[in-house]
C-alpha cells in the first residue's frame, strides 16, 4: 500500500472516530437534559457500559490469542483442523455468552 493511500485510509478512520466521539457527547448532553442526573440515569449508563466492557475484553482476547493460534493451527495441521479449532472456540464462547 502506498503512503498516499495509507494516509487517506488513516484520515478516514480518524475522522469517523472523531465524529463518533461528538455523537456520544451529543447523546450524553441530550440524556442529561431530558432525564437529569439522577440515580436512575446513572444505573442506565452503567447498564450500557457493562456489556461494552465485556465485549472489549473478549475482543482483546480474540485478537491477541485466538488469531495467532488459528494461524499456527493452519500452518501445522491444515485447513480442516483449523476449522475444527475455530468451531470449538466459537462454541465455547457461545456457551459462556
Amino acid at each position: 500500500m502506498s503512503n498516499k493511500k495509507l494516509f487517506k485510509s488513516a484520515s478516514i478512520v480518524a475522522f469517523i472516530t472523531i465524529l463518533g466521539k461528538f455523537a456520544g457527547l451529543l447523546k450524553n448532553t441530550v440524556q442529561g437534559k431530558v432525564f437529569g442526573t439522577t440515580w436512575a440515569t446513572d444505573a442506565y449508563t452503567v447498564s450500557l457500559n457493562i456489556p461494552t466492557v465485556l465485549y472489549s475484553i473478549i475482543g482483546v482476547a480474540v485478537s491477541t490469542a485466538f488469531i495467532p493460534l488459528l494461524n499456527e493451527t493452519y500452518a501445522k495441521r491444515g485447513k480442516d483442523e483449523m476449522f475444527d479449532f475455530a468451531n470449538n472456540i466459537m462454541n465455547i464462547l457461545f456457551l459462556f455468552s
